[in-house]
């Protein structure tokens, strides 16, 4: 549901009403507004918006197929719903943004409040820049039994907690994506991310808290206090190739690495087998380089279609008393069709190949089909 209002259409409301069981941390099945925003003018000619809503900050470093209901993959710290308060300022070269907000879901237990800062600077039709900076801040481990597993048992006859018993203190990620084209049809692109947690976990013989950085521990058994993820990408237009447009990205995660949007970020399929084997929830379990090649081809102005090839490196994956390299691999192919002005219809495919039983030899497969219909009304 969208109105506009005023003078001038600067007033904007926006609602969307959902059901589906288990979405954002609703535990059963029922309706639920998963948008709900207002948007009005506010001091010094900026933007004011309070409400659960949704912005994306990192999309220009994301493939962009013809791929109604594809796997394009999520952003990684932005483009995901929280109930917040926004402000947003142009200025001639660029814009900035401040956002205060309530997570209001379970991604990250024990988080109580999120702050993000971010911005572009558009130097000229070539050469612009992206930064931004996100911080969860949660609950100071004032007591035993915040987090997952805070059951009191009995150790000896005496009282203790059970390991697993987490606090979350902060997690922080801050990026910076430079952007630049050599012709409207031909340009590169580059984003770091930097990340750093604090949290604690209760050991429970000693039964006090220990750090736990960023909630994972490398191959040595040392927390994991800091990780990165960078990418480089080169981004080719159909109008220079004529037949398809061209992608190609090479890029790396840290042990360790998480990203508030979900396991998408990581690993784009619509495969959980393969995401559970070589990533902890929404973190990637192991270090991973991985490349990206995608092709777009716009054939009229209804019809569309796309091929993408995902390869993945796992570094040193534990199997039994074995550790060895792993590369998972995603090939996906997708046509779109528009029916109407306001109808689009999506067909995908992506077949996954995980290795999920060990055996270089006979590696397992898992097939993804995917329909789905857009409607503008």
């Amino acid at each position: 549901f969208k109105r506009t209002w005023g003078e001038n259409d600067e007033y904007f409301f926006h609602a969307r009403l959902r059901n589906e069981a288990g979405a954002n941390g609703n535990s059963g099945s029922g309706a639920y507004m998963d948008r709900f925003y207002v948007q009005m003018p506010f001091y010094f000619d900026s933007r004011f918006t309070i409400g659960r809503q949704i912005w994306s900050e990192e999309g220009a470093y994301k493939i962009s197929l013809p791929a109604t209901g594809g796997w394009t993959g999520d952003q990684v710290i932005t483009d995901w719903a929280t109930t917040a308060f926004m402000w947003t300022k142009n200025f001639a070269l660029g814009n900035a943004k401040i956002a205060v907000a309530h997570p209001n879901r379970n991604q990250i237990y024990g988080s109580d409040w999120m702050l993000y800062l971010g911005g572009n600077v558009q130097f000229n039709e070539k050469f612009g820049f992206d930064i931004g900076g996100q911080l969860f801040m949660g609950d100071n481990a004032e007591q035993f039994g915040t987090g997952a597993g805070g059951n009191v048992v009995a150790v000896n006859g005496q009282k203790k907690h059970q390991h697993g018993d987490v606090s979350f203190n902060n997690l922080w990620t801050v990026f910076a994506g430079l952007h630049f084209d050599f012709t409207d049809a031909i340009g590169v692109k580059g984003i770091f991310y930097h990340q750093a947690g604090d949290s604690e976990i209760v050991d429970p013989v000693e039964n006090k808290w220990n750090d736990y950085g960023l909630g994972a521990y490398d191959d040595k058994g040392e927390v994991i206090e800091d990780a990165n993820h960078w990418a480089a990408i080169i981004d080719v237009k159909q109008d220079f190739l004529k037949y398809t447009s061209l992608w190609l990205e090479y890029g790396a995660f840290d042990q360790g690495f998480w990203s508030s949007n979900g396991d998408g970020a990581i690993f784009y399929s619509g495969s959980d087998v393969v995401k559970g084997k070589y990533l902890n929830g929404a973190s990637a379990a192991y270090d991973i380089t991985y490349f990206r090649v995608g092709l777009g081809q716009q054939w009229t102005d209804k019809f569309a279609t796309y091929i993408a090839y995902y390869g993945y490196t796992v570094k040193d994956y534990v199997e039994g008393d074995k550790k060895d390299d792993k590369n998972p691999s995603e090939l996906s192919l997708g046509v779109q069709y528009q029916l109407n002005d306001a109808t689009t219809m999506g067909l995908n495919y992506m077949m996954v190949n995980g290795d999920f039983d060990g055996n270089d030899d006979d590696p397992d497969k898992d097939n993804v089909i995917r329909f789905r219909t857009a409607i503008s009304f």
